[in-house]
């Protein structure tokens, strides 16, 4: 599963503070796996998602006898009733999410404090060997601007090229890219090497890429050390990717299932789309052509039948997985 909406709210709003529907809302299904890394603060909010998605966020109002309710000052919902649970406002903790990555990315975790966000956090280090250590920080920023500075900072205090980790690509302007290729430095965006199992975070394929990478890069080791220290692919890593293909299916059908009575009692039931195969490969962090393969090549007939019944309108009714 792709944490994908969870780095872009991340780089859209590096303070990574919003009350939990707000977080329910902008991480969909895969909220399970953020929410080890969320903690309440002491504030609350002034506005909190409307009740139906794309509705105006509503307006929170505390009455005198200490009830409150969201207003929608459009008119177009009807008034909430709110806990203050409800409001209160949640924030990614910068030491919790330093370990998910460290555990996710196999990072030896810093011993300093991890920090703030916005801003940089040192992770650790990456060891490809004894003796080689390389430093991993992560760069929350707001804008180009601020996610420069920062780079600055790291490289000038890196004694060797660092892995930088940022959300995503969108602050990677020319100037960005410069820096850390004048530092032999590497960037990398989070939503394209970590992925989730449920609630447990692991490292992409796409990880290994930006390693090796990063060791030609910053003339840590020769191409040949590097085409050798590469591990073969292995059968284990196609079973996986049957066993996380199964596991997204199932999660579309039992959505297209909903989707499906929701729709008849309308008067008109609907099927839903099913997944594309580069969509699922993107959400398990492999190739299209692993999906393919697993699909039309691997003996697995729940995998088959699954896939196949996702356009079956009839089997996604009767589905019980």
């Amino acid at each position: 599963m792709l944490l994908d909406l969870f780095w872009q709210f991340i780089e859209a709003r590096p303070t990574g503070t919003a009350v939990m529907a707000e977080w329910r809302e902008r991480c969909g299904s895969a909220l399970p796996a953020i929410e080890p890394v969320l903690v309440p603060t002491a504030h609350h909010a002034t506005a909190h998602p409307a009740p139906k998605p794309g509705g105006p966020p509503l307006r929170v109002v505390r009455h005198r006898n200490g009830q409150l309710v969201g207003v929608c000052d459009e008119g177009r919902t009807d008034r909430v009733n709110l806990s203050l649970d409800d409001v209160v406002l949640h924030a990614v903790n910068p030491g919790e999410l330093r370990r998910q990555l460290c555990v996710a990315l196999n990072i030896k975790t810093a011993h300093e404090p991890a920090g703030t966000l916005p801003g940089s956090v040192r992770l650790g280090h990456w060891e490809p060997r004894p003796a080689l250590q390389i430093p991993v920080f992560l760069i929350a920023s707001p804008d180009e601007a601020t996610l420069l500075t920062a780079l600055h900072e790291v490289l000038a205090g890196a004694k060797k090229p660092p892995i930088v980790l940022t959300p995503g690509r969108s602050h990677w302007s020319e100037p960005v890219k410069a820096a850390a290729d004048a530092a032999r430095a590497t960037l990398a965006p989070l939503c394209e090497i970590v992925v989730a199992d449920g609630a447990a975070w692991r490292a992409a394929d796409a990880w290994q890429a930006f390693q090796f990478g990063h060791l030609e890069r910053a003339g840590l080791a020769t191409p040949a050390q590097i085409r050798a220290a590469k591990p073969k692919k292995k059968r284990e890593s196609r079973a996986a990717a049957i066993d996380g293909l199964k596991r997204e299916l199932r999660e579309h059908l039992r959505s297209a299932k909903a989707h499906f009575h929701t729709t008849a009692e309308r008067g008109e039931p609907t099927l839903l789309p099913r997944p594309e195969q580069q969509d699922l490969a993107k959400r398990l962090g492999v190739s299209k052509a692993t999906v393919t393969r697993c699909i039309n090549k691997e003996p697995d007939a729940e995998l088959k039948l699954l896939w196949s019944g996702a356009e079956n309108i009839d089997y996604v009714r009767k589905f019980r997985g």
